[in-house]
């Protein structure tokens, strides 16, 4: 979807005066941004020739880009514990498929410009401190929150015992990836999605109980080296650039992670680091790519060795997860991305998405 297509129809402001009506169409515009470009591919100039503002006029509202990121997320976390409390008063014995529900439902009036946009919590790495802890703190808190919910519809009988804290956040993250599932373009289809989203929540992909234990799990033949040394040929001296550099853009974020940190860990000179890698950009891209062809083994092997669909799926994950915590790890965090200039984020979005097909 594109940045015109989002903003061709402005959705309708709240607000009792005009500066007011203003701050929320500029922090719709730039949510709408940030969704579709990723926070670093912004720039301020971009919201103002899109609104028709003087950068004073923007200055007005927001300090910088920083300011204005921060700003969209905290937004955003006022906006998720909205909804979380009200699907707890609407049906707090079904809360968990109500809030999900309830989001998506959220996303469709966002889609159909019933309501300004939402910027996803995709990239909270990205921001520096103090702002990074604050929104980090608020993000957590909706965690928790949640998972107090799921605790107190337990002990009540509704839930069945689990780790809420677990349970809550990986929830929160199937919530907020509903938005892959819903577009523009798909509107017409919101109540067949929800229905399917909701079943996935209350019952799961599978109907047997532990039907997997025992999948096996193979590295054998894609083990990464998890280390460096100035013996190793070419390939594998650019593997571990990788592996490092993911773990650090994972931890960091993409403007938090710096090649002489990369560097500095694996005891390598910036000049010799160079001589293997042009910029921190080409770094990126090569973490990206190692990821997906990792993914893409993986599913592979699974799909050769799975005897039905349900076992391929868990073999896939299982292998993924193995590779995660393996010396072949960590996988680049698809978040990431987002920080790929075009037009190799294309390319990667496409190669992704035809792995996942």
């Amino acid at each position: 979807m594109t940045t015109n297509d989002w903003l061709s129809i402005l959705p309708p402001f709240a607000g009792e005066n005009k500066k007011d009506r203003k701050r929320q169409l500029i922090l719709h515009t730039a949510s709408v941004l940030f969704n579709t470009r990723g926070p670093r591919a912004v720039k301020l100039t971009d919201i103002t020739e899109l609104l028709g503002l003087t950068k004073t006029s923007l200055y007005y509202y927001v300090k910088n880009k920083e300011d204005l990121v921060y700003q969209c997320y905290k937004q955003s976390c006022e906006d998720l514990s909205t909804l979380i409390e009200q699907a707890y008063q609407e049906k707090p014995q079904d809360f968990l498929a109500t809030l999900l529900g309830n989001f998506i439902e959220f996303w469709a009036s966002t889609l159909r410009r019933e309501r300004p946009a939402m910027a996803i919590l995709s990239e909270i790495s990205t921001l520096k401190e103090p702002h990074r802890a604050e929104i980090t703190e608020k993000y957590v808190a909706l965690v928790v929150r949640i998972s107090e919910l799921i605790k107190n519809q337990t002990n009540a009988g509704f839930f069945p015992r689990t780790d809420a804290f677990s349970t809550a956040h990986s929830f929160f993250a199937v919530l907020q990836w509903t938005v892959a599932w819903l577009t523009r373009g798909r509107l017409d289809q919101t109540e067949m999605i929800k229905t399917a989203a909701i079943d996935l929540i209350r019952n799961g992909i599978a109907t047997r109980k532990h039907p997997l234990l025992d999948a096996a799990i193979e590295l054998d033949t894609h083990t990464g080296l998890g280390h460096f040394d100035r013996a190793m040929s070419t390939d594998e001296k650019l593997v571990s650039f990788v592996q490092e550099a993911c773990r650090q853009f994972n931890t960091k974020g993409y403007m938090g992670t710096s090649i002489t940190a990369v560097s500095e860990k694996l005891d390598v000179t910036k000049g010799a680091f160079y001589y293997y890698v042009e910029n921190k950009q080409e770094l990126l891209v090569r973490c990206s790519t190692y990821s997906i062809e990792q993914a893409a083994h993986a599913i592979r092997w699974a799909t050769e060795n799975g005897s039905d669909g349900l076992e391929k799926v868990y073999m896939a994950f299982s292998q993924i997860f193995a590779i995660q915590n393996s010396s072949a790890g960590p996988l680049l965090h698809i978040a990431l991305t987002y920080d790929v200039n075009e037009p190799d984020r294309s390319r990667l979005s496409e190669e992704l998405i035809n792995l996942l097909q």
